[in-house]
């Protein structure tokens, strides 16, 4: 199967049967960390949850 192929299908699928509008926002990241791996929070959330 072509790449791309079965994504082109269930796009077509869901505009013919299961959405009458829908929206896609695609968006660059900032920042990601978790509760574990905070090196790209910012310090004041940081502070804030180690006081």
């Amino acid at each position: 199967m072509a790449k791309g192929y079965r994504s082109k299908m269930c796009q077509l699928e869901g505009k013919e049967k299961l959405f009458e509008s829908y929206k896609i926002t695609v968006t660059k990241s900032l920042r990601e960390y978790t509760n574990t791996n905070r090196k790209e929070a910012p310090s004041d959330s940081n502070a804030t949850l180690f006081k």
